[in-house]
């Protein structure tokens, strides 16, 4: 938190709180704060916090949305394991393995991707045509 308060706006750069943390007397040697939330504001500043957690929000809520007309339990289970994986960054910083940061970022996107589909929830709709500019007119003889 001290990070935080000394430089709000910037933060501190990225990967630079171990050896910061790690200055003070007795040294802790920590790698990282285990907690995502805190350390996104030490070294991004509380701008960089706010962007992620905005973008994080939009996603969620466009995804929940998204479940709610459809009912789709897939669906539903991405939401879930993204609201898991957001829930867990309080205790740890699990988004630094970049094997689940990979994962988690491919299910963001399918959420996201899964709350922009029109026809979600809606059954027995004929799909519109792809070319309503061309109108098919009749071969000249």
């Amino acid at each position: 938190l001290q990070m935080v308060r000394e430089r709000p706006l910037t933060g501190w750069g990225w990967q630079s709180f171990p050896e910061l943390y790690n200055a003070q007397d007795p040294p802790e040697l920590l790698g990282h704060c285990h907690n995502l939330y805190l350390h996104l504001a030490a070294e991004g500043g509380i701008p960089l916090l706010l962007g992620y957690l905005a973008l994080w929000g939009w996603i969620l809520a466009r995804g929940w949305r998204a479940w709610r007309c459809s009912q789709d339990g897939l669906l539903l289970g991405m939401v879930l394991a993204l609201t898991a994986f957001f829930a867990a960054g309080i205790v740890d910083v699990v988004i630094l393995d970049g094997r689940l940061h990979l994962l988690m970022t491919l299910l963001l996107g399918a959420v996201w991707g899964s709350s922009l589909d029109p026809l979600r929830g809606k059954q027995n709709r004929v799909p519109a045509d792809p070319f309503p500019s061309q109108v098919s007119q009749p071969m000249p003889q």
